[in-house]
């Protein structure tokens, strides 16, 4: 076996940037095409490339006896690619390719091939890779046969005799290359057109433009750096006559205007300074003031000046790429009065809140413009003026509840869609308590761990859920009686990016599908569902983390029916009954199983 080192200085930089590796087999049987009978001493190329940059392998093996071969390849643990195993086949080249990864480490190939193979002659062929050096290429002899002389006319007027030389160009464009082999018995050349260009790609300048919502300075942008390259420096000038050398600057224009702001990057490129430079257009907002009242009832929450009975916060949301961002608060009493100064035209939603301490904090809910106690319920209010001073709210009245001794406490908590890409903070969450016709009665806030409780509750019928502006929440019921009065544990989900909220579509074969009952339960569930016709139903229940616990097909006719199952073996906490008919539309409901 004879093995080629491509190049000394490109497995030191390899070495530098892998320190992990694996190992990928590469093996296969070469058999006569006729007979089927294995040939020895078949000379197989074995050649390798990354999809990341760092990594080429290049390597000769020979069949043994039983006309097999293999080649063990060490790779990075961060690098994948292809393997081209070649041979020749009656003076022909012929290739398989697979590819390779940390998880597919073991590839067979197997040729049927002419077995007239010329062995004391030779058949020249090369390929070639960019160098991080830019206008350089490697350049790796393929050629079959055993050679013992290489000439290489890279065309632009020079000449190597090595066998695997590296070039550096002297422009950009179209170069003839061409490869003479020699020896005894061997003589063979091979011409290729290459296009050499100078790679900016790891030098490629870019960056986006935000408003700054949570800075309450009007016309202050975040610019957030996306080039692409070894960067070494950034120099932003914003068209205004300030500069910044910081990768991801904050800005702010003193006067409204449009302006060409430009990112300046150094990127390094082997031993080679690369500059590349880029341009926007931003044209700066409006910004207005505006404000409103908020009511209880017909009358703003304090009659008078001197009134400071109620005190309340207003929180202002700003849409933003079709989605809700918290951009300020203002905290007022006067009349009931609020308002924001210099806030950005746009789309808002708003919501006020008694703070604790105000005498009417038991019997009115925090509510959205201009009377709505969820922002999916809401209206939105657009600024475009400074004339918009009468965007008033209704604080929601509570309705009556039943007292006795009954509780339910647990957690929010942030939904499998909440990831990095959507932080949220389950301090200071609002959870509404509505009874069994939907009426809101009580309402709480969570800790600063994401706790919630409601007590001095009577035995009845409930639905819970929180109240997260711009996320969607999930409601549950809940069931209080003298069996059962205090629950606890009971988990409270706020989804990031699932698209909840839509209204239900049941099967054409369903007139009627109920909730679970009882809710929370012990041991056994029902689900009251009418079928408007006959179908095969399918029944599966799944935790919150989507694992099926439990599947059941069945048929049922026309009519009304009671679908029962069981919960013996579920642990503690919330899960979820899907119904699926036989024409695949599935319908959800959602239960406790508590002990």
């Amino acid at each position: 076996m004879k093995k080629l080192i491509l190049s000394i200085a490109l497995s030191l930089f390899s070495l530098m940037i892998f320190s992990q590796t694996y190992n990928v087999k590469i093996s296969g049987i070469v058999l006569d095409e006729i007979t089927q009978e294995p040939i020895p001493n078949q000379q197989m190329l074995v050649y390798a490339d990354s999809i990341t940059i760092g990594f080429t392998y290049y390597n000769t093996v020979i069949t043994d006896s039983n006309g097999y071969f293999n080649d063990v390849m060490e790779v990075p643990t961060t690098v994948s690619g292809l393997v081209n195993v070649s041979t020749t086949s009656c003076n022909l080249t012929v290739f398989q390719t697979g590819f390779f990864s940390l998880d597919i480490s073991q590839l067979v190939f197997n040729f049927d091939i002419c077995n007239d193979s010329i062995v004391n002659n030779c058949e020249a062929y090369f390929s070639y890779y960019p160098n991080e050096q830019p206008l350089s290429i490697q350049f790796v002899d393929m050629s079959f046969g055993m050679p013992t002389n290489w000439l290489w006319n890279f065309g632009d007027g020079t000449t190597s005799s090595e066998q695997n030389p590296s070039h550096i160009f002297p422009a950009s464009g179209d170069y003839y290359t061409n490869l003479l082999i020699y020896g005894d018995s061997c003589n063979s050349e091979f011409q290729m057109l290459l296009r050499v260009e100078y790679d900016t790609s790891n030098c490629n300048s870019n960056f986006n433009i935000t408003l700054d919502t949570l800075n309450n300075t009007p016309n202050t942008y975040i610019f957030t750096d996306l080039s692409e390259g070894n960067i070494t420096s950034w120099y932003w000038e914003f068209g205004d006559g300030n500069f910044s050398i910081e990768q991801n600057p904050i800005h702010k224009y003193t006067e409204g205007g449009t302006y060409y702001p430009c990112l300046s990057i150094t990127s390094l490129i082997g031993n080679t300074n690369c500059l590349s430079t880029e341009c926007k257009e931003i044209t700066t907002l409006e910004y207005f003031n505006f404000g409103g009242q908020a009511f209880i009832g017909d009358y703003p929450i304090n009659i008078d000046s001197g009134d400071n009975a109620n005190i309340a916060t207003a929180y202002l949301y700003r849409k933003i790429n079709h989605s809700w961002h918290y951009m300020d608060q203002r905290e007022f009493w006067e009349y009931g009065y609020y308002w924001f100064v210099d806030k950005p035209v746009g789309e808002y939603l708003i919501l006020a809140d008694l703070s604790g301490n105000s005498i009417d904090y038991d019997y009115y809910a925090p509510s959205y413009y201009p009377n709505a106690t969820s922002w999916k319920n809401a209206s939105s209010f657009i600024l475009s003026n400074n004339q918009q001073f009468a965007v008033n709210i209704s604080l929601h009245e509570l309705a009556p509840s039943t007292s006795g001794i009954g509780s339910i406490s647990g957690m929010v908590i942030g939904g499998t869609s909440c990831d990095t890409n959507y932080n949220i903070t389950t301090n200071h969450v609002l959870v509404q308590l509505f009874n069994s016709s939907n009426e809101l009665i009580l309402y709480t806030y969570t800790n600063a761990d994401g706790n919630y409780e409601f007590t001095g509750l009577g035995m009845s019928n409930y639905y819970i859920k929180p109240e997260y502006t711009g996320k969607y929440t999930d409601e549950i019921n809940i069931t209080l009686s003298d069996a059962e009065p205090n629950l606890t544990d009971i988990q409270l989900i706020v989804n990031c990016s699932h698209p909840l909220g839509v209204e239900e579509i049941l099967s054409e074969h369903i007139e009627h599908l109920g909730i679970v009952y009882p809710n929370p339960l012990i041991n056994n569930g029902d689900i009251n569902i009418t079928l408007k016709e006959s179908s095969n139903i399918k029944i599966t229940i799944f935790n919150q983390f989507g694992q099926i616990l439990y599947s059941k097909d069945t048929y049922l006719t026309t009519g009304n029916h009671i679908i029962n199952f069981g919960t013996e073996t579920f642990i503690q906490g919330i899960y979820f009954v899907k119904i699926t008919t036989e024409d695949n539309i599935s319908t959800v409901r959602k239960f406790i199983k508590t002990r």
